[in-house]
This record gives structure tokens, sequence and C-alpha cells, in this order.
């Protein structure tokens, strides 16, 4: 298969996967107006996250072995359809329930593409040249967060309510539905033969007894937990200390476009040869030390602060997901991602009230400690992936 061919597949499958995450972040942009068209709480409002997450958890390992039975493109197509599905039904919605229920069922499709883009991108291309692909996928998330918080509100107002917002967020993955049904094809191996069918079935039994695997879901865990200390919080901080909540989103987008320079940047060292294992431990001991000073900058130098943030998390992101292929055997990658993103799940949904109580108890000083509790699960990971050796190697 030539070159170009891989990429038209990546980006392909790379904008679906923006598709699918923007719906995941569409609510919080728009949580004043959800919350004042149903008549809502802030804690029930919190409950439309939190039904995605748990979404997100409770479906990641069934999603692995879909992938398994499916292959990667029906996989892909399947969580672009729940997406689609799910958006729509949230349209129209006029209870907390059935939004509930089709945030659940948009969380499907994120558990889905989790699992199957990365297994994409595995198979289309050589190990040696992998860096720069999972370095751009890495970076979907952050994309579709910038897309959301800098559209979400405009796109309202043009569709005159929430509803057109959702008919919106739903076309979009249906769109991407058709071209991937187009454009993509399974491919295990680079060139233009089929790959032959592996010598053994994937095994979730054999993934959970890899050491390396266990180590890059600690390290996808301390990400998460940093994360979400960091920038769930930020905005409020910024607040605080005189921003306005406009600039504050606004930073909170630069920060999004700081963290996917990150996941390139990995990606393009990989592809120099820079051994994953060691930008893993040095973007960890680096991103440790600026955020010392996370809840404490001052305003001035708030901009070039969150990109420096994102410019040693992104890299981490990259390495997880080009380690994960080397650790396992091919078969199992899907069961590999599918672990690492249950850690990241379980720490998105356990640090929001770790770091909120300490906030509330103590102030933004002390919920840095969260913040830093994360970044040193980053080093631990770092220095004991050293001494892992993966199923490729």
């Amino acid at each position: 298969m030539k070159k170009t061919n891989k990429w038209a597949v990546f980006f392909c499958v790379f904008i679906g996967s923006i598709t699918i995450a923007i719906n995941q972040f569409k609510v919080p942009p728009l949580m004043t107006s959800i919350l004042e068209s149903m008549s809502l709480n802030n804690a029930q409002g919190g409950m439309l996250m939190t039904a995605y997450a748990i979404a997100v958890g409770i479906l990641i390992i069934p999603g692995a072995y879909i992938l398994t039975k499916l292959g990667g493109k029906r996989t892909t197509l399947l969580a672009l359809f729940c997406s689609a599905v799910g958006s729509a039904v949230g349209a129209f919605a006029g209870s907390l329930p059935l939004l509930m229920v089709s945030r659940c069922i948009e969380g499907i499709g994120s558990a889905l593409i989790a699992v199957a883009m990365p297994t994409i991108v595995a198979g289309y291309f050589a190990p040696e040249e992998r860096g720069k692909p999972m370095g751009i996928q890495a970076g979907f998330i952050p994309v579709a967060a910038l897309i959301t918080y800098v559209t979400a509100v405009p796109l309202q107002n043009l569709m005159s309510g929430l509803k057109g917002v959702w008919i919106v967020t739903a076309i979009l993955p249906l769109v991407m539905l058709i071209i991937c049904l187009a454009v993509v094809k399974d491919q295990q191996t680079e060139g233009t033969e089929e790959a032959p069918a592996p010598a053994e079935a994937p095994s979730v039994g054999r993934v959970l007894k890899n050491p390396m695997i266990w180590v890059l879901a600690l390290c996808f865990f301390g990400c998460g937990v940093r994360d979400v200390a960091f920038s769930t919080w930020t905005p409020t901080f910024f607040q605080q200390n005189g921003m306005t909540a406009a600039m504050a989103g606004t930073m909170g987008g630069i920060g999004y476009l700081g963290f996917w320079i990150g996941t390139t940047l990995g990606g393009t060292l990989i592809d120099k040869k820079i051994s994953p294992r060691k930008i893993m431990l040095v973007s960890g001991i680096g991103l440790f030390i600026v955020s010392i000073w996370c809840f404490s900058i001052p305003m001035s130098i708030a901009a070039p602060y969150i990109v420096l943030i994102g410019l040693f998390a992104g890299p981490i992101i990259t390495t997880i997901y080009t380690l994960i292929p080397m650790a396992v055997q091919p078969q199992d990658t899907g069961y590999g991602m599918a672990i690492g993103n249950l850690a990241l799940t379980l720490a998105q949904l356990g640090a929001p009230i770790v770091s909120g109580a300490v906030l509330d108890r103590w102030g933004f000083g002390k919920n840095t400690i969260v913040v830093e509790v994360g970044a040193a699960a980053i080093i631990v990971a770092g220095l004991l992936i050293q001494k892992c050796k993966g199923a490729s190697e």
C-alpha cells in the first residue's frame, strides 16, 4: 500500500475521532444554558460528564473484544455511529434521564475509538515510522476540546439553541462514517498484501500478565490525575486572579493547543530514533518541575506557562501510544490500549472528587500536591519502563 494511502486512511480516522471527542466536550462550555433550560443544579449538570466517563470506563475492555471480532474499520464505523445516535437522542431529550442516556451512547463511541484508532495506526505503519502518526493521533482530544470551546457558544447562537448544536454534532460523525466507509480498510502490516492470520487468538489474560502494560497504565493514570487536577480548576483560578470568564476560557484553549504541539513533537522525536522510554522519563521530570508553580503563577505569564505545560505533557501520551503496540503481541494491541485507557478513565473519575475536596478545604496551594502526585506517578513509570521488555523487542 502506498504511503499516501496510509495517510489518507489515518486522517480519515483522525478526523472521525475528533468528531467523536467533540461530543465529549460540548457540555462544559454550554453547561449554563443546559442547567437553565432543564432547571438543573450543578450536581445534576456534572452527572452529564460522569455518565459519559462511566460509559467509557465500563465499555473500554469490551470495546477491545469487539475490535478483535470486527477489526479496526468496522469498530471505527460503529464508534462513529454510536456518537451520531447519542447526539441525535440528546437533541430531542427533554429530561435529564434521557440526556444522560444520550451521553452514555456517546461514551460507547469514545470507548470504541480509543482502542480502534491506535490499533489502525499500528497496523498501517511499521514500528520505525509510527512516531509521527501516533503523535498526531494522540492530539485528537486537545484538538476536539479546542474546537468545541471556541465554537460551542457561537454555534448555539447561530442554531438558535442547544438542540441545533446537538444536531450538528450528530451530523459530523455521520459524515465521517460515510467517508471512512469508503476509504478505510483493515490492514495489519505494511505492504500491499494482507497480513496472515495470527498464530494465536487475542488474549486479555496474556496482556494482564505483561508487566510493561501495567507500567504504561500507571503512566496513563498519572497523566489523568495531573491533567484533571490542573485543567479542571485553572479557569476558576484565573478568574479569581482577575481574568474575565472569556479570557479564562481562551487560556484553556491555548493549553490544549500547547498539548497538541507536545504530542506532535513527541512523535517527531521518536521518528528521529530517540527512545520513547527516555522521552517519557525526561518529559515526566520536566512536567513535575514546572507544575510546582501551577497555582501560583502571575497572570502576566499565564499563556506561555500553559503552553510550556503542554509541551512537557504531550510527548508522554505519544510515548504511551507508541510503546503499547511494542509491549504486546500484534493481535493483543486492542486489549493493551483498552487497559491503558481504562487507567486514564479511572483517574478522570476519581481525580475531580479528590482535587475538588482538597480545593474546598485548603485552597489552590494544596491542590498543587494532587497535580504533583500525578506527575510523580509518571516519573515512577518512566523509571520502571527502562527495565521492561516488550513483546516486539
